[in-house]
């Protein structure tokens, strides 16, 4: 009579199958995602007086750079879950980070501080979409 060792899930991730691996590189786009909609506050903080430099900006205007982003998160991000729930949680992940994407493009190459604001209140309103979207990914990984 032959004895057979139960079978052991692998855990080396050389030895994953496909639908292990396709479940850790979903885990990291959310990971990134977050990661990336709360580091834009970070860096645009660190980088104000380059930017007051550069535009030639008042303070009142640097405010706004800084608080523009948080605030329309803040304000939009009940809505983004709703949008999310209606949309489902994948798509409104692929949106959300596409237009932070362009967004944090069309910041960077702002002509002027007016133009920087806008751009970071529309960046604020697709951070708003992709954050309640990571949150309704992680069950289904």
């Amino acid at each position: 009579m032959e004895v057979r060792s139960p079978r052991v899930p692998a855990t080396d991730p050389a030895g994953a199958g496909p639908r292990e691996r396709r479940r850790r590189l979903a885990f990291f786009a959310v990971c990134l995602g977050n990661f990336i909609v709360m580091l834009d506050t970070n860096i645009v903080n660190l980088a104000l007086p380059h930017i007051r430099a550069s535009l030639e900006g008042s303070l009142a205007g640097l405010v706004w750079v800084a608080n523009g982003y948080t605030l329309t998160v803040a304000a939009l991000i009940l809505n983004g879950g709703a949008l999310a729930d209606r949309l489902g949680n994948d798509r409104a992940y692929r949106w959300g980070a596409l237009g932070f994407a362009v967004a944090s493009l069309s910041c960077a190459v702002a002509p002027n501080l007016l133009a920087l604001v806008v751009l970071r209140i529309v960046q604020g309103a697709f951070g708003a979409l992709l954050l309640p979207s990571l949150l309704g990914l992680i069950p289904h990984l």
